[in-house]
């Protein structure tokens, strides 16, 4: 879809029943994030960008957050630009995102695990704690 302006693109997007874009980057830890635009948005994304914290950038590989000299906190923001000419329209997967029961999770699994006669391990939220050094 290269060399498309965004109007364009939405359309063709839209008319294809597509209904958002992921906009992915990769932080500082190696960790791929996401941020999901409409896309009726795509065009304001385009021209103004998409907010993001700057905290992503002191996140380590499991989410912990670290500080630094020169970091500020959550404070600001940075811009996600799209880049049109890296879009790809993928192909739907069957029971993704329509709406409909997923056919595993937590709660399925725990009946399956009980109807087999195993004893599913409890799981608990755990808070994670910033260690502020």
């Amino acid at each position: 879809m290269a060399g498309v302006g965004a109007r364009e693109l939405a359309d063709t997007l839209a008319g294809s029943g597509v209904r958002g874009v992921a906009l992915t980057w990769v932080d500082n830890a190696g960790i791929t994030r996401v941020k999901a635009v409409p896309v009726d948005r795509l065009e304001a994304a385009t021209s103004s960008g998409v907010g993001m914290s700057p905290v992503f950038d002191v996140y380590g590989s499991d989410d912990s957050m670290t500080i630094g000299a020169f970091t500020g906190g959550p404070v600001g923001d940075l811009r996600l630009f799209p880049d049109l000419d890296r879009v790809t329209q993928l192909q739907p997967i069957p029971r993704w995102a329509r709406g409909r029961p997923s056919t595993v999770g937590p709660k399925r699994a725990s009946r399956t695990a009980a109807a087999s006669g195993h004893s599913p391990a409890p799981c608990r939220p755990r808070r994670r704690r910033p260690r502020w050094r």
